[in-house]
């Protein structure tokens, strides 16, 4: 599953501070790796109610991703 929002890299940090794993594709996509056989409906709850409250709350650095970093 994948999202845009223009703090993708912040975002990315703050949910995995929280335990979410996540990547990111530059510029802007937050990317949610979803697998059948590992992933339960609970997990992807977690991590959709996660990304809500962090973005709600503002609880995420909006400076932009460093040049030739990798999440």
């Amino acid at each position: 599953m994948s999202l845009r929002h223009p703090h993708a890299y912040g975002l990315i940090q703050a949910l995995a501070a929280q335990g979410v794993v996540a990547d990111m594709r530059a510029p802007d996509v937050l990317r949610f790796g979803v697998n059948a056989l590992h992933t339960s409906h609970h997990d992807v709850l977690a991590a959709v109610t996660r990304l809500q409250r962090t973005t709600e709350n503002g609880d995420y650095d909006p400076a932009p991703q460093e040049p030739g970093t990798v999440t």
